[in-house]
């Protein structure tokens, strides 16, 4: 048995038996009593929230399926939005329960969480991004119901209950601050410990004899490491050299490490990462000489086992030993890894709208129609030439930078928006400080309350002036278009894909003797004129082959007109549609013109010839002369005997002929061309320009010689043209060697054929033509002849003829004179053709 003297002794020897008795009976006595009231009173709490949570979500639904049934189309935002005025309106009346119990309600709006907040004004809805978004609500927005202790949105811990009300796809939660939960547990508590102190008290008093200071160091620390477990934020302790002396619950759960694996390691190289080591560590050292500045509040993350890096907010002092010296360095950090998120969001949405605006030339504006305060951004001040900051941002500044002209416009379209609702949207100019004129467009609406008045007017301005410039110089450009297009003296018109016309200027409707109207009202498929001309044909080939055609015609149009066309077609694809694009110049006057100068040509040429002409008559009448003067010697002499007779008599008419011939191919040549071109024979038309003019170069000692094949293909055009053709450059030969004394005088004339052309070259032996002149003889009324021997313009006409025959003449010089190519198309008579 123990003896009472030897149970005094182990009391008076102990130093923590006594003290620890009276603790625990205290404690257990309080601990249980509040315990059970917690458990008691937490629960209650939370079947309380939850059917609070639940009646107003049953609540919500029952308004929301009235508004669906009754309001969706009495309502400007439908059935939602009357259903939320009615639940903004009641959260703006309702002060809640208890001291901190609240309702709040969320909605998803473009993937982020808003927070209705409490209206300003009647029918006012407004949902806001919260800095930090409460776990209960996201729970409640993804369907949940249950209930939860989490962070509030406000920061503060709280008891809440959730609930997803589908009908409106919104989140609903009740929620109490965790401190008026605890509060009657707190004062339990206190009371409690009251009692526990009071037991201490006495168990000190009477284990005072042996209690040390070493026993009350360490209760203390005891009791601050409990405290410490306990707190919601990392708190450490590092050394001198940054090695963890001692870690809360909080900061081993971050980390994802037991407390006891943590003590020990060198913070900066195990939990910090390597790129913000060195700041971390200048923080701390500045910590350790005593330096709070810059090191009492900073930001650094920290790497954790289950989510990588954290970012945390941190505050630090020094920790001192009892001789006041620093031996270490507490830390305490919050986890601010969402909400720094949440700001680098909002910072690069506001940096990206505000570069959007900068880039668009975009400002905003929001007048209060109530007190005349206007709120500019600074893009504004900006479009309007002023200084940022530098001008007081007031209507009356706003109205004096609009031009002069523009200004009462512009005030009426506002008043008309304030007082009427009628839409603000207009373009108008402003002048700036420095003179220049700028084109902005103005958009705004009028924000009112519920009696309808007005409140507010929000406006957005654009600046327009390059599109504005642009709009202004296309116009002019239209214009321009427009009036070289209506006085064109060339006529232009525009067929669609069907065929018909859709634009034609008024030349088009004079040079074919009609109305614009009527030339409006063609379609080319239906023109009879297009048709016999061969227009027609020529307009689908110009379609379907895509290439552009041109055609000199002369014709009779649908409105009696005789005219000589020069017609242009050429495809054009408009919107995807194949068009026809004609130009027409009527070319009557030159065409006769023309006509006239070959005209006059001709009768020059035959000038020219008569002389040859008349020696060319002169050998037939010699011959009959002869002959008849030998008739009447024989017949004097009785001995003109019937066959000798009919033999001079058959010389006499094939004289005759010959002569009658000459005569009847220069009336031929002297005629104008007939209408219609034929086929020629170009031998046969050779031998008749020789025909008149062969006698002038006999008696000229020049000589002709030809080279002709037995057959070839004949050309198309008019026989007294290509003659005329022919006339003037031998006769243009024949002058250069008229005077030439020394060498050889003659003239090849050579016919053939080369990849469906016929082609006459006509070449002479008389020095050829000056290289200075050479590229000019085709031109009109040019000539190296000496005055009144030449017109200058048997060349040019010539020029004109071989080019309207669709054939070429070209002029080369060869090395005993002058050589002249005429190229034509060969005729194929397509109906001999097999």
């Amino acid at each position: 048995m123990i003896s009472l003297a030897s149970t005094r002794a182990i009391f008076r020897n102990s130093t923590v038996v006594l003290p620890l008795l009276i603790c625990l009976i205290g404690a257990a006595t309080a601990s249980i009593s509040i315990a059970v009231l917690f458990g008691a009173s937490i629960e209650e709490d939370k079947i309380r929230l939850t059917q609070m949570v639940r009646g107003q979500a049953s609540l919500m639904e029952a308004v929301a399926k009235f508004d669906i049934e009754h309001s969706a189309d009495d309502h400007r935002n439908g059935s939602f939005g009357a259903t939320m005025e009615q639940i903004a309106a009641a959260k703006n009346f309702l002060d809640g329960f208890g001291e901190t119990g609240e309702f709040v309600i969320g909605k998803l709006i473009g993937g982020q969480v808003t927070i209705l907040q409490k209206p300003r004004y009647k029918n006012d809805v407004t949902f806001l991004v919260p800095e930090f978004v409460p776990v209960p609500m996201k729970k409640a927005l993804a369907g949940e119901s249950g209930e939860i202790i989490a962070t509030d949105y406000k920061g503060h811990q709280v008891l809440a209950a959730y609930h997803h009300v589908p009908i409106l796809n919104i989140g609903l939660v009740a929620k109490i601050d965790r401190d008026e939960v605890y509060r009657p547990f707190i004062i339990a508590a206190a009371i409690a410990a009251g009692l526990t102190l009071a037991m201490l008290v006495f168990g000190v008093y009477a284990s005072r004899k042996f209690l040390v200071p070493f026993t009350q160091l360490e209760d203390e620390k005891r009791r601050a490491e409990e405290y410490l477990n306990i707190a919601g934020t990392i708190i450490v302790a590092l050394d001198t050299k940054g090695l963890v002396t001692m870690i809360n619950r909080k900061g081993g759960e971050v980390l994802g490490h037991d407390v006891d694996a943590i003590v020990g390691k060198n913070w900066f190289e195990t939990f910090i990462p390597e790129s913000q080591r060195t700041d971390a560590q200048d923080a701390f050292f500045s910590t350790l000489n005593g330096n709070l500045e810059g090191a009492e509040h900073y930001e650094n993350s920290i790497l954790t086992k289950a989510d990588g890096e954290r970012l945390f907010s941190w505050h630090c002092t020094y920790l001192r030993d009892e001789d006041q010296q620093i031996v270490g360095c507490l830390s305490a950090g919050d986890d601010v890894t969402e909400r720094r998120e949440i700001e680098r969001n909002i910072e690069t949405s506001d940096r990206r709208f505000s570069r959007s605006q900068e880039f668009a030339n975009i400002g905003t504006w929001d007048w209060n129609i109530q007190t005349g305060d206007l709120y500019w951004s600074e893009r504004i001040a900006a479009l309007f030439g002023y200084e940022s900051g530098k001008v007081e941002t007031t209507y009356d500044n706003f109205i004096a930078a609009i031009h002069p002209d523009d200004r009462q416009k512009v005030m009426d379209a506002v008043n008309a928006c304030v007082a009427d609702g009628v839409e603000y949207n207009i373009e108008h100019r402003i002048v700036r400080a420095d003179g220049t004129v700028r084109y902005l467009l103005e958009r705004g609406d009028v924000v009112r309350n519920e009696n309808d008045q007005p409140l507010n007017m929000l406006g957005v301005v654009q600046d327009i002036t390059a599109a504005k410039k642009a709009e202004l110089l296309l116009q002019e450009a239209h214009q321009l278009n427009q009036t070289i297009f209506s006085n064109s003296p060339i006529g232009i018109a525009m067929y669609d894909h069907n065929g018909q016309c859709i634009s034609a200027n008024n030349a088009t409707g004079t040079i074919i003797g009609a109305t614009l109207e009527q030339v409006l009202a063609q379609n080319y498929h239906e023109i009879p004129s297009w048709k016999k001309s061969g227009l027609y044909e020529k307009a689908l080939e110009c379609l379907s082959t895509g290439g552009k055609i041109r055609e000199d015609i002369k014709i009779k149009t649908s409105f009696g007109k005789d005219v000589d066309l020069d017609w242009h077609l050429s495809p054009i694809n408009l919107n995807g549609e194949q068009h026809l694009l004609l130009m027409l110049s009527d070319i009557t006057e030159s065409k006769t013109m023309q006509a006239q100068l070959i005209q006059s040509s001709k009768m020059a040429t035959l000038g020219e010839m008569a002389t040859g002409v008349a020696h060319e008559l002169n050998q037939p009448l010699n011959i009959i002369r002869m002959a008849v003067n030998n008739i009447q010697r024989k017949s004097k002499k009785d001995k003109a005997d019937p066959e000798y007779l009919a033999d001079k008599l058959d010389k006499i008419d094939g004289q005759v002929e010959r002569a009658s011939a000459i005569i009847d191919h220069m009336r031929i040549f002297g005629r104008k061309p007939e209408a219609t071109p034929r086929p020629l024979d170009l031998k046969k038309t050779i031998e008749n320009v020789l025909g008149l003019i062969g006698e002038q170069f006999r008696l000229a000692s020049i000589e002709i010689a030809t080279d002709a094949p037995q057959h070839s293909h004949p050309i198309l055009g008019h026989q007294v043209q290509v003659e005329q053709v022919l006339l003037n450059l031998l006769g243009n030969a024949r002058d250069t060697l008229h005077d030439k004394v020394d060498g050889e005088k003659r003239i090849s004339i050579t016919i053939g054929e080369n990849a469906g052309s016929v082609f006459i070259a006509i070449e002479d032996t008389g020095g050829g033509i000056d290289a200075e002149v050479l590229p000019r003889i085709f031109e009109p009324f040019f000539t190296t002849k000496e005055v009144g021997q030449g017109t200058g313009l048997g060349l040019s006409i010539s020029y004109g003829i071989i080019n309207d025959m669709g054939g070429t003449i070209t002029a080369t010089n060869t090395d005993a004179g002058a050589s002249f190519v005429i190229s034509l198309p060969a005729f194929v008579d397509e109906a001999l053709s097999v």
